[in-house]
């Protein structure tokens, strides 16, 4: 297969519009010495976690250093206290790099306006037991059995309080926002791949692998378009889905002065509506229905009239230029349709195994090959001038850092929050941008192949024309700067 140079893939009709690096955010005003051991873990709330960290707010009498702020907390798995740390580090650091990748990487992609404030903060082992002890049995039992605060970090980041204590916001994953290039696709995942988007495929394995389960009406895709009708659609969507998963799926979280609203607790429309809508009167008989729809609209004239999604679907198709399937051919020189029956190259592709190997100063090179002007400019420049384009990075690891750049943008939520009941002053911001494991690459052929895989059984008794298809219209296409 011939892979082209970036600026064919990147370009193929007008020259990269954001091409010019973006200044990086702000360096925050406090550094790694700053310390949490003054503030009481009982004035810390719990607040939602990830795969790999736990947000608490601070809720305590008057602190400069930490008023309005979140804490981010690394997770470990269980262990007795004879088992060595699963963080597998003391580097500084290595102790959580989220700050680092923020300032020196995610900030040239992203403007700083578009980011959350972060700052290292220390910690100790005595101040997280504590943590522990008073906040864990506010966790979800399924996220108790599987980790818990890994004790023995020494340091952990400081955030904007982007939920707040008063007002409301509400929290959306609005997932992966386009389709893939079909250049790169196998015959055999060429037809569900051009016609159907990455979550809606998904949406099939999940169903396989729990039977019975609530399916999200929600498309990706209908978000990111630019059209209002599309956009309030998706908005209704993500409201049904959270109402019944009773507020458990985390596409949607609705808060309301810092605590979440439960969607089956009768009391949260009559909270969410006076406080969005305190000027506006809903029949009680009608409440839940009349909510959703204002909602919806809310959310539509905030996302239509901000850049947000726009910007995340161009980073996102930009960074994953060749699919997982062509950047898999280009790693390993075999393609995955020619061995169906056999582990997928990825799996056992050296470039990937050892987890994580990447540095700051290779995420550097990395994007400034990304903005370099030859490759912007000279759609001649053939892959044997790659490595002398590229500061010395073989076309091999560019490919695969820019797919590992694209899952974090993949993964992200935003947060839109707002005090008054005015759509306009609403702010923004993109959270839980973290860095992804190298050594994740080959979970995710595998997960790709398993949810085109799904798809097309699912689709098997299903008439050609009545298949679903997932629309990009040519607005959410256009590149911004």
């Amino acid at each position: 297969m011939f892979f082209p140079t970036m600026t064919e893939i990147l370009n193929p009709d007008k020259p990269h519009a954001n091409s010019q690096v973006i200044a990086p955010a702000p360096t925050p005003s406090s550094d790694a010495n700053t310390s949490i051991f003054d503030t009481d873990p009982r004035h810390w709330t719990y607040i939602a976690e990830g795969g790999s960290t736990i947000v608490f707010s601070y809720d305590g009498p008057p602190n400069p250093h930490v008023d309005g702020t979140v804490i981010r907390l690394r997770k470990s798995l269980p262990r007795s206290d004879s088992t060595p740390s699963t963080s597998g580090t003391t580097s500084q650091d290595a102790d959580d790099p989220t700050v680092d990748f923020q300032q020196h990487v995610i900030s040239r992609l992203v403007p700083s306006g578009f980011l959350p404030h972060l700052e290292h903060v220390q910690v100790e082992r005595g101040w997280l037991e504590r943590m522990v002890g008073l906040h864990d049995d506010r966790r979800p039992a399924k996220r108790r059995a599987k980790d818990g605060i890994d004790v023995e970090r020494t340091r952990a980041v400081l955030a904007t309080d982007l939920i707040g204590s008063k007002g409301w916001a509400v929290e959306i994953k609005p997932k992966w926002g386009f389709k893939p290039n079909t250049a790169f696709l196998a015959p055999a995942s060429h037809p569900v791949k051009s016609r159907v988007c990455r979550f809606c495929m998904k949406k099939h394995a999940d169903q396989k692998l729990h039977p019975g389960a609530h399916v999200p009406a929600y498309c990706p895709l209908e978000l990111y378009s630019s059209d209002p009708e599309r956009v309030k659609k998706a908005m209704c969507a993500l409201w049904d889905d959270w109402v019944q998963s009773k507020g458990m799926i985390n596409m949607l979280r609705i808060f309301v002065n810092g605590k979440a609203l439960d969607p089956s607790e009768a009391s949260s429309a009559e909270v969410l509506a006076a406080q969005i809508y305190p000027n506006h009167i809903f029949s009680p008989h009608t409440l839940s229905v009349d909510l959703r729809t204002k909602f919806a609209e809310t959310m539509m004239l905030i996302l239509t009239d901000h850049p947000v999604l726009a910007k995340l679907s161009e980073i996102q198709r930009s960074l994953d230029p060749l699919d997982i399937e062509g950047l898999s051919e280009l790693v390993t020189g075999k393609s995955a349709s020619q061995y169906p029956n056999e582990p997928l190259p990825l799996v056992d592709a050296p470039e990937v195994q050892g987890g994580d190997n990447t540095t700051l100063d290779e995420w550097r090179r990395f994007l400034d090959a990304h903005f370099h002007p030859k490759l912007k400019d000279d759609p001649s420049s053939a892959p044997a001038d790659f490595e002398a384009s590229t500061h010395g990075m073989s076309q091999k690891r560019y490919y695969l850092l820019a797919y590992l750049l694209s899952a974090t943008f993949k993964d992200c939520s935003i947060i839109i929050r707002g005090r008054e009941d005015n759509v306009k002053s609403a702010a923004v911001t993109i959270i839980d941008l973290d860095s992804k494991d190298l050594g994740r690459m080959g979970k995710w052929e595998e997960l790709d192949r398993s949810v085109v895989k799904c798809t097309l059984e699912a689709e098997e008794a299903i008439e050609e024309g009545e298949k679903r298809v997932c629309v990009e219209d040519s607005a959410s296409l256009k590149r911004v700067p």
